[in-house]
């Protein structure tokens, strides 16, 4: 009796942990962003992307997943992220348009190059946090659209 209670057990644990797997996602897609809305064709886009909070949406090269850059046509720019695993990102990009490798602030800290955050999300008085910010990537391919601000 004892046996088969241990089987039957068993049998049910090696089931959930069975099902429990098959809804799991897990692997790895590439990121498509079109960045839209600049100003000029000058320089290049910039690319920041984040796999947390807490240093959202900092400049630290310690705190960003992963970063890339891209040239720009027609008023617009295409980023890739391949290889990304599933799970919950956002990002940042920024129009270096005189290509320093920074972003260029005006004399009181604002912006003095164009901007943009995933989601499109709003930044009134501080920059968005990452929860307005954030998507999920949970296929082979996730495309996301963010458009420029001056």
């Amino acid at each position: 009796m004892k046996t088969r209670i241990i089987l039957i057990l068993i049998l049910f644990f090696g089931i959930s942990v069975f099902a429990n797997n098959k809804t799991a996602k897990s692997g790895r897609g590439t990121l498509i962003v079109e960045v839209v809305s600049l100003k000029s064709n000058k320089g290049i886009i910039r690319s920041h992307l984040y796999d947390n909070s807490s240093d959202f949406p900092t400049s630290c090269r310690n705190a960003v997943m992963k970063n890339t850059s891209s040239e720009l046509s027609n008023h617009k720019a295409i980023i890739v992220y391949k290889d990304v695993p599933y799970g919950e990102y956002a990002m940042t990009t920024h129009h270096d348009e005189n290509n320093n490798g920074k972003m260029d602030k005006t004399w009181i800290g604002m912006p003095d190059e164009g901007w943009g955050v995933s989601n499109d999300a709003e930044a009134l008085i501080a920059l968005p946090d990452y929860d307005d910010a954030k998507f999920v990537i949970n296929s082979e391919k996730k495309t996301i659209k963010i458009t420029m601000r001056y």
